[in-house]
């Protein structure tokens, strides 16, 4: 699969980044926060014994809210590129005024997530092993598994479906009120 094994999150990081600057040139007084996201999947299934599935994806994007006089929308894009972003902004803008205000709508603050321990929380979240191994590196284990299954008890006539999968995904949030995560 291409580019799940060289996650960068400094390309997503850079990306957040230049779509906070350009949103706080739009106007001093809207607030706005990105929230990008790029991910892999893959796996594959046996139905009764046989290879059934094997599936590989990916996908990016991009998240954003925009608050202005109380009034928040929130759109999504795919792709990850700074026209995304803006054309993003545009339509989240057009959105604004047929938003009911909310008083207690806002953006969090840097402030209000200090303590996270976001770096014990990001060290426990990253498997390095994952999507090193063909797919079908793992077909014999399920196999195995699935005589095991009908092997380990005489009740046991038929195993329907039997399957492995990984995932991997890199997110990055900003906001233009200081928030980069």
């Amino acid at each position: 699969m291409l580019g799940c094994n060289s996650m960068d999150q400094g390309v997503l990081l850079e990306l957040a980044r230049s779509g906070i600057k350009w949103l706080k040139a739009q106007s001093a007084n809207v607030e706005a926060e990105l929230y990008l996201y790029r991910g892999w999947d893959r796996g594959l299934q046996l139905q009764d014994g046989r290879l059934e599935l094997i599936q590989e994806a990916a996908d990016e994007g991009i998240g954003m809210r925009v608050l202005h006089d109380q009034r928040m929308a929130f759109v999504y894009g795919s792709g990850l590129e700074i026209s995304t972003i803006k054309d993003l902004y545009l339509k989240a803008r057009e959105q604004l005024p047929f938003i009911p205000p909310d008083p207690y709508r806002n953006l969090p603050s840097p402030s209000e997530l200090e303590g996270n321990n976001e770096a014990a929380l990001r060290s426990t979240l990253n498997d390095e092993s994952l999507f090193l191994d063909p797919l079908t590196s793992y077909l014999p284990q399920l196999e195995e598994k699935h005589i095991q299954a009908i092997e380990s008890d005489s009740r046991i006539k038929k195993v329907l479906q039997i399957g492995y999968g990984e995932n991997r995904a890199e997110v990055v949030v900003a906001s233009t009120t200081g928030v980069e995560t």
